[in-house]
C-alpha cells in the first residue's frame, strides 16, 4: 500500500537516472541550466546522452539531450534558475 512507502524505498530523481552519464555543473552553469540554456558539450558529456545535469550537491537540475553538432539542450528542466 502507498501509505507504507517511505524515503528508504523511494529513489531521488538523480538516483533514478543513475544509469546515465551524469554531468555536474558549477553555480554559474546551474543558473544557465535553470534557464534552459543550450550548452557546449565538453568531456563531461560522454556518449550520446541523455545526460542528467546535477548541481554540486547531487540534485538533479535537468536532463539534456544531444543538439546541433557539439551542443546539448534541455529535454526537461527540473529545478528553475535560482531554485
Amino acid at each position: 500500500p502507498l501509505h507504507q512507502v517511505g524515503p528508504e524505498v523511494v529513489l531521488t530523481p538523480a538516483e533514478a537516472l543513475r544509469d546515465y552519464t551524469e554531468v555536474v555543473v558549477d553555480g554559474v552553469e546551474a543558473t544557465a541550466v535553470g534557464h534552459g540554456k543550450v550548452l557546449e558539450r565538453d568531456d563531461r558529456f560522454s556518449g550520446d546522452g541523455p545526460w542528467p545535469l546535477l548541481d554540486a550537491d547531487g540534485r538533479l537540475l535537468a536532463v539534456y539531450g544531444s543538439h546541433h553538432g557539439t551542443t546539448a539542450k534541455p529535454e526537461v528542466v527540473i529545478a528553475p534558475a535560482g531554485g
